[in-house]
């Protein structure tokens, strides 16, 4: 995409809605350089040269919250396409007297996903959840935040739109199955 009409920060929360973004491709997945967790339960970011920024704190004046916003702060980065980049198909037949089996499948591939984080706060956890933080020390076991950063919101999109949970998305698919 060379240019666009809309301005929007810089942020993976609000990039991934946009769908286009100057200088990146159509359907480009954003997300934060995820350093794990503090010694207080929430998310530590960081930028391209390693320093670490905490989460911690949401209102509209605080530096971190500045730089989670900023195109150049460097802790928010393109991690590759969210749509398949490469389609391919088969489909064979296999005649057996009076008999065929026909089966087409589909691979979708070059492209990435995220992958639900865990939350100990979800009225349906996944599995991990009770895995958390819960006290100094516990950061070294896990990287779910503590209870109290699920009330931050800078911790939780540094959480949720983690690159630490960007996987690859290839599937492949039984797309027909005659017999």
């Amino acid at each position: 995409v060379l240019d666009v009409f809309q301005r929007a920060d810089f942020s993976p929360q609000t990039l991934n809605q946009l769908g286009f973004v100057k200088n990146a491709p159509v359907g480009a997945m954003f997300s934060y350089r995820y350093a794990g967790i503090d010694n207080e339960g929430f998310s530590l970011i960081k930028d391209t040269e390693g320093n670490l920024y905490r989460t911690n704190v949401n209102n509209l004046g605080n530096a971190v919250t500045a730089l989670m916003a900023q195109e150049n702060s460097g802790v928010a980065y393109a991690t590759g396409s969210s749509l398949p980049t490469v389609n391919a198909g088969l489909s064979n037949r296999f005649d057996i007297g009076n008999f065929y089996i026909y089966a087409m499948l589909n691979y979708y591939g070059g492209f990435n996903v995220r992958v639900p984080r865990p939350n100990p706060a979800s009225a349906r956890p996944l599995e991990g959840s009770g895995n958390f933080w819960m006290a100094p020390g516990d950061e070294n076991q896990t990287d779910v935040m503590g209870l109290p950063a699920y009330s931050s919101a800078n911790s939780n999109n540094a959480y949720n739109f983690a690159d630490s949970y960007v996987v690859h998305g290839d599937y492949i698919t039984l797309g027909d199955l005659t017999v």
